[in-house]
């Protein structure tokens, strides 16, 4: 069987570049942008052309990367890997659960980083085991975010006002917006290491295997 998840790492790390490009934009050209609408510029049609772009680029990112880890630890079948805690699915499922969301999909990516290089001597190992809690620290923290803004967007539903999701963000509070924009930064450029090594990682395991067999 073949490992078959080369296509979706190029995508899903294009996106997370992508990704990148959208929240250093945030990050550098937000208060620009307001100071432009608050003085009566017409941005506006700009400013929601740019949360609709942003917007979709999150939604295919996170449905990439389900697809991605999703067969990131089918693989680990295909390499010989035993006594696997999680099903193929519930990698993806865990993601969505309130509560468990803050530690089960962390357990998950470190399984498959565990059981992907069980048979591999490289150096670089600890440092993506660093790396992955660096990540799921940085994404606890953007949840609780989430679910804050969550709070706040029924909050202006239910009051009537109708307000640009990326208006809400910013007015809430600039600077904080500003924090969780480089948080993600840095949760993107740890995710975009991960997944790059743990695709080498297999693909070089795998090769490993088809030459034992070989020998034998």
């Amino acid at each position: 069987m073949q490992l078959n998840n080369k296509i979706r790492t190029k995508v899903l790390l294009s996106l997370l570049i992508l990704n990148g490009v959208f929240r250093f934009l945030d990050v550098i050209y937000i208060n620009q942008l307001f100071k432009g609408i608050e003085s009566g510029y017409e941005w506006f049609k700009l400013l929601e052309f740019y949360e609709a772009t942003s917007r979709t680029s999150v939604v295919l990112l996170g449905i990439i990367f389900g697809c991605w880890i999703y067969k990131a630890h089918k693989n680990l079948e295909i390499l010989g890997r035993k006594d696997l805690r999680f099903s193929h699915a519930s990698t993806v499922w865990w993601f969505f659960i309130p509560v468990f969301q803050f530690w089960k999909p962390y357990q998950v990516m470190k399984e498959i980083l565990l059981k992907t290089t069980e048979n591999l001597k490289d150096t670089k190992v600890k440092k993506v085991k660093y790396i992955l809690c660096v990540y799921w620290l940085i994404t606890n923290l953007i949840i609780i975010y989430g679910y804050f803004v969550c709070v706040m967007l029924l909050y202006g539903y239910l009051s009537g006002y109708l307000i640009p999701i990326f208006l809400l963000f910013a007015y809430l509070n600039l600077y904080t917006w500003i924090i969780m924009n480089v948080f993600s930064l840095i949760g993107m450029f740890c995710m975009f290491y991960y997944i790059y090594h743990i695709n080498h990682w297999q693909q070089k395991s795998k090769k490993n295997v088809s030459l034992q067999k070989n020998i034998v």
